[in-house]
C-alpha cells in the first residue's frame, strides 16, 4: 500500500490521465485473451516506487525510504515483483514470446541494492525470452554507484537514464534534490565508463531558472557527450510542493 499525505492524494480535474492499458479496459473482450498467446513481441515495463526524498516538483505517488525499515520494505516489494513477473508468464503463456525492450523506471530504481536488482533480472530471464533486446533502467545521480552499474550491466542492461533536470546548484537544492553539479558529473562519468548508453533528463521552467541558468544547464547536459538528452516542461499539479 503506498501511503501520501492527504493534500497530495487528490486529482486535478485539468490534468489528463495516463494511459496505462491500450485498447483501454471496456474495450476488452472475452475472445482477446487468446491473442496474448500469439507470436508478436514484447515489451516490459517494472516499476519501483521508491525514493530517498520528493522533489518539489513531483506530482507521481512515492514511497520515500531512509533508516532501518529501507531493506525491508524493499525486500517485500521485490518479493511481489519477482512473483508478479512470474504469474504473468505463466497465466497468459509468454515465456516463449520474444521481449524487444524491458523499461525499469520510478521512483527510483538505482535506490534498490544490488542483490534486488539482480533478483529482479535473474527472474526476468528465467520467465521470459529475452535476447537483442533494449534494457533500459532509471538512475539518480546520488543512489547510482560503481557496484551497483556493474550489477546492471551483468544483467545485460544497455542502457540507462538519468534524472538529472538541473546543472545549477541553486535550482538543484530549491527542487529539494539531494545532489549538485558535482555528483551529477561524478554520476554521468561513472555510467559512460561502463560504455552503456546514456540519457540524461532535464526540465525546463524549475522554480529560480533564469534564461542564464537554462543555457548553463543545456551546454553542461551537450559537454557531457552522453547519448541523449531529453528535455521536459515544468508543470505544476496541487500535491506538488511548489
Amino acid at each position: 500500500m503506498i501511503n501520501t499525505r492527504k493534500d497530495q492524494d487528490y486529482w486535478d480535474p485539468a490534468r489528463k490521465g495516463f494511459v496505462t492499458n491500450y485498447p483501454n479496459f471496456p474495450h476488452w473482450k472475452r475472445m482477446d485473451a487468446t491473442q496474448m498467446e500469439d507470436r508478436r513481441p514484447l515489451n516490459i515495463y517494472l516499476h519501483t516506487p521508491f525514493c530517498i526524498q520528493r522533489c518539489s516538483y513531483c506530482y507521481y505517488k512515492t514511497i520515500n525510504l531512509r533508516g532501518s525499515e529501507k531493506r525491508e520494505r524493499m525486500d517485500r516489494y521485490v518479493d511481489t515483483l519477482c512473483r508478479e513477473i512470474e504469474l504473468s508468464s505463466q497465466r497468459y503463456n509468454l515465456k516463449n514470446r520474444p521481449v524487444i525492450s524491458i523499461y525499469f523506471g520510478g521512483g527510483t530504481p538505482s535506490l534498490l541494492f544490488e542483490e534486488q536488482i539482480e533478483r529482479i533480472g535473474r527472474t526476468l530471464y528465467d520467465n521470459f525470452t529475452i535476447g537483442d533486446t533494449e534494457f533500459t533502467m532509471e538512475a539518480e545521480p546520488v543512489t547510482i554507484t560503481e557496484s551497483k552499474a556493474k550489477t546492471m550491466i551483468d544483467l545485460k542492461v544497455n542502457r540507462m537514464s538519468m534524472g538529472v533536470q538541473s546543472f545549477d546548484d541553486e535550482i538543484i537544492k530549491a527542487s529539494h534534490r539531494l545532489d549538485d553539479e558535482k555528483k551529477v558529473m561524478r554520476a554521468i562519468d561513472l555510467v559512460k565508463d561502463t560504455g552503456v548508453a546514456l540519457n540524461i533528463d532535464l526540465m525546463s521552467g524549475l522554480a529560480g531558472e533564469t534564461w542564464d541558468k537554462w543555457h548553463h544547464s543545456v551546454q553542461r547536459a551537450i559537454e557531457t557527450g552522453v547519448d541523449s538528452v531529453t528535455v521536459y516542461k515544468t508543470e505544476l499539479y496541487s500535491n506538488t510542493e511548489y
